[in-house]
């Protein structure tokens, strides 16, 4: 007799719970078309507790806390949806929610993965995702590889204050948001983010005399002759030597500077030259990874194939999107004799550059 009543009691309770759910993501919903956000955000609140696998109540929940500004609560919500939905949306505001949390590490990871998939990120956020995804890796001191995804915004004529801001942060190799630049340094981040913004677009006349005037104005600030030297090498290596050197006299220890120097020296088949630069490109605890790349292709060429290994293989650990770094490590291993080391390298950088194909054409 009591087991039956226990098992009516429950079976009463569980079709009471599934009454109230029903009833409260009816009444979410109501809320949410009348635009009566508060209201709808709490009674999907109420309705995931009763059916915490419920993913269309926790996107709703995330997407509406992301809009009202809630990012801690759009981060829990939408951290659960993707539990259920391994969609795209889902990741990208999950993303958002982190970078402004300051979960800086996980943001990057989100919005890249979302960026990768295939299922169909809205298109009035790929701007929004791209940005963000530059300025962390910005944060992460991933510089060039900021750089290059700022080029996205350069060719399709995308710009403002922020924007510049955000390169010019990243051009001068400073792991900062625009938001946390300095008053007083504002206008060095403007200046050498709108200059390198025309150099990406291609109008070297604008770029020139943004740098003309960059060096007139910010000469002494840190990074500056590294950026000059690096808009100047590919037509002008001895001017843009001059530039490096200029930065190593006010910054014997730049370690960008040095391996510009180093390869440098390197495309004009001077090994002993680069050297010494490469080496000490790597002296300072953490080494950029381009430090490590160039020292490894000394390395490799001067017969030291295990460390210039060792070495190429940090650069693809550091930054694990740089195809140079990957082709540069398979060649390396080639000469190892480490074949399927050479073939998992080399199947990566042709699956990176086919990527890179399809994200440009985006």
């Amino acid at each position: 007799m009591i087991r039956n009543l226990v098992c009516l009691l429950s079976f009463c309770a569980c079709a009471y719970s599934q009454e109230s759910f029903a009833t409260l993501a009816e009444k979410a919903a109501a809320a949410r078309d009348s635009n009566d956000l508060p209201r709808a955000m709490e009674l999907y609140q109420q309705a995931v507790k009763l059916k915490p696998d419920w993913s269309e109540g926790w996107w709703f929940l995330g997407s509406l806390a992301y809009d009202a500004d809630q990012y801690s609560a759009g981060q829990t919500a939408l951290t659960q949806f993707v539990k259920y939905e391994n969609k795209a949306a889902g990741w990208s505001l999950l993303g958002l929610c982190e970078f402004e949390t300051g979960d800086y590490g996980h943001s990057l990871e989100h919005i890249q993965k979302a960026l990768e998939m295939n299922d169909g990120v809205p298109q009035e956020m790929i701007p929004a995702l791209r940005f963000h995804e530059a300025q962390l890796l910005t944060t992460a001191g991933l510089f060039d590889q900021a750089l290059s995804k700022y080029i996205w915004f350069a060719h399709r004529g995308t710009s403002n204050p922020v924007l510049f801001s955000a390169i010019g942060l990243a051009a001068l190799r400073t792991a900062l948001l625009p938001k946390d630049i300095p008053p007083d340094k504002q206008d060095l981040y403007t200046l050498a983010g709108t200059t390198t913004y025309h150099w990406m677009a291609a109008d070297f006349q604008a770029a020139g005399a943004g740098f003309q005037n960059l060096l007139e104005h910010f000469a002494s600030a840190p990074n500056v002759h590294y950026l000059a030297g690096s808009f100047l090498l590919p037509l002008h290596p001895d001017q843009a030597m001059q530039e490096f050197m200029q930065e190593l006299r006010s910054n014997p220890t730049s370690a960008d500077a040095l391996a510009m120097v180093a390869l440098e020296y390197i495309q004009r088949d001077d090994l002993n030259g680069a050297l010494p630069y490469a080496r000490k490109a790597t002296a300072n605890t953490p080494a950029p990874p381009m430090a490590h790349y160039v020292y490894g292709l000394v390395l490799t060429r001067t017969g030291d194939l295990s460390n210039g290994a060792e070495h190429l293989a940090q650069a693809a650990k550091l930054d694990p999107a740089n195809l140079e770094y990957h082709m540069a490590l398979a060649g390396a291993y080639s000469k190892l004799g480490r074949a399927s080391d050479a073939l998992r390298e080399r199947q990566k950088s042709i699956a990176m550059a086919r990527e890179e194909e399809v994200n440009a054409s985006r």
